[in-house]
């Protein structure tokens, strides 16, 4: 039998027996949080300690008193529906197993009260159904006011990054346009104004770059792009490897595809791009000296699709470089110079679509960037 010690008034050290009735009712007297006995027969409270008070604002006789009218005066309208079938899973359930539930609760003043309960079945009636589980709620209305409003503040900041990046590329384009018409007529200009002329048109050419790629991270952010609907991948992938051709007739480079899936839902154009990305990037960071090997597949996979990229590049680390390759801005590569931001997108999109997409080290010692489309 469990035994804990508390001081007797001599000031000795006296064993106490941990399961009395007395010692029990004390802890549920101190325990931060509504301990309760919920009968599933009568469906009404049949215990609950002080705390009750203290979070909901009823006393325990009053929690009591309301007999089967409890859930529908202490429960949130909208959670109802939610309690009661937490409820069934409760009865379905064996004794001893914990499940965990948040919901909204009305004090008695009428304010919203977040609760985290933990419910164990634990009394069955003669014919096995269950007869009353044991539970505690600890309120978290802070946690979830202090979440809700980090959602929002995140929200604005998407939101305010949308309308900015898109609204300064209208300024941007223009200014473009009109050094354009002007460099035209560069020969009826000083050539200190020319070489002026040039700097403006290459800081433009800087500044809608800059622009172009926040825009897709505001949009890869955000989700302001169209549903998805099915995208070829056979396609996807013939449209990114001519894209570089150019590039891979230079290097020299041997590109294999083995597409056992054809089809995937995605954002409609984004499959070329991230695809082009990961090709890219399998090209320049190929050793010098050595020539690119690249193997494009796609297979059905446990309830997915998978489409792998891998390469003989080497470089990567997939432990130690998975964090920096995936997020905004950082690189895991010093050279050749990039802005960090295609994988990031690429993650973002997955991530969106209920994806993922993944990096592990390839047989070749290079690597194999896998991205996982749920069915």
């Amino acid at each position: 039998m469990p035994i804990a010690s508390v001081s007797d008034t001599t000031g000795r050290i006296a064993p106490v027996n941990a399961e009395s009735p007395d010692f029990l009712r004390r802890m549920a007297t101190l325990v931060p949080g509504i301990i309760y006995i919920f009968n599933h027969q009568s469906m009404s409270n049949e215990y609950s300690n002080r705390s009750i008070a203290e979070l909901l604002g009823y006393s325990q006789e009053e929690a009591i008193d309301m007999g089967d009218a409890l859930m529908t005066t202490i429960m949130h309208p909208e959670e109802l529906q939610r309690i009661g079938n937490h409820l069934e899973t409760l009865s379905r359930s064996a004794d001893g197993v914990q499940h965990l539930i948040e919901y909204r609760a009305r004090s008695k003043t009428g304010d919203t009260v977040w609760l985290r309960s933990i419910d164990t079945p634990f009394d069955r009636d003669v014919d096995g159904s269950l007869l009353r589980h044991i539970g505690i709620a600890m309120d978290i209305t802070a946690q979830k006011n202090a979440a809700e409003r980090l959602r929002k503040i995140n929200r604005e900041l998407e939101q305010l990054t949308y309308v900015a990046t898109h609204d300064l590329k209208g300024p941007v384009t223009n200014m473009a346009s009109l050094l354009q018409s002007i460099a035209q007529r560069s020969d009826d200009l000083p050539p200190a104004y020319s070489e002026t002329l040039e700097l403006m048109m290459e800081v433009c050419q800087q500044a809608n770059s800059k622009l172009n790629t926040l825009v897709r991270v505001s949009e890869a952010s955000t989700g302001q792009f169209p549903l998805t609907e099915p995208v070829n991948i056979g396609e996807a992938c013939a449209s990114a490897l001519e894209e570089l051709k150019g590039d891979i007739d230079r290097l020299g480079a041997w590109v294999v595809t083995d597409l056992r899936a054809s089809e995937v839902s995605f954002v409609p154009g984004a499959l070329p791009e991230i695809v082009r990305d990961l090709v890219h990037n399998a090209l320049i960071y190929c050793p010098e000296g050595q020539s690119p090997e690249i193997t494009i597949r796609s297979r059905k996979h446990e309830g997915t699709t998978r489409l792998e990229i891998a390469d003989n590049a080497g470089g990567l680390d997939p432990e130690r470089d998975r964090d920096k390759v995936f997020s905004l801005f950082q690189r895991a590569h010093a050279e050749p110079p990039g802005d960090g931001v295609s994988l990031y997108v690429a993650r973002r999109l997955m991530e969106r679509i209920g994806g993922s997409i993944e990096l592990s080290p390839d047989a070749s010692g290079g690597s194999v960037f896998s991205l996982v489309f749920p069915h």
